[in-house]
């Protein structure tokens, strides 16, 4: 059976062990943009497919001539503008989630 036809059955596969693939994040300095508060920020450790779907966004933004600079890895479920915007201590703890879940091939030292 290929991969289209488990998905196109309904099957998808799913972690069942292991170490946490998320953690929250409560800002101590909440961000209001768009409408919404952002009291807390939520740090996803991504999949093959969302890297995946992240290489494909950055190419063809820099085919289109755009600036890729500043993009983010799909950690997080707040739009960049709410991540550039945070104060530095909450910044700081944000980043230190996503250090953990980062893959090994991204990580740095």
């Amino acid at each position: 059976m290929s991969d289209d036809s488990i998905q196109a059955a309904g099957t998808v596969p799913k972690f069942v062990a292991g170490k946490a693939r998320t953690e929250t994040v409560p800002l101590e300095w909440p961000i209001e943009y768009d409408g919404k508060v952002y009291a807390k920020i939520t740090v996803t450790r991504p999949t093959n497919a969302a890297l995946e779907e992240w290489r494909n966004h950055l190419a063809e933004k820099r085919s289109a001539g755009g600036d890729i600079k500043g993009e983010r890895l799909p950690m997080f479920d707040a739009p960049k503008a709410v991540l550039d915007a945070l104060d530095p201590d909450d910044d700081d703890m944000v980043s230190e989630i996503a250090e953990r879940f980062l893959p090994r091939r991204f990580r740095v030292g």
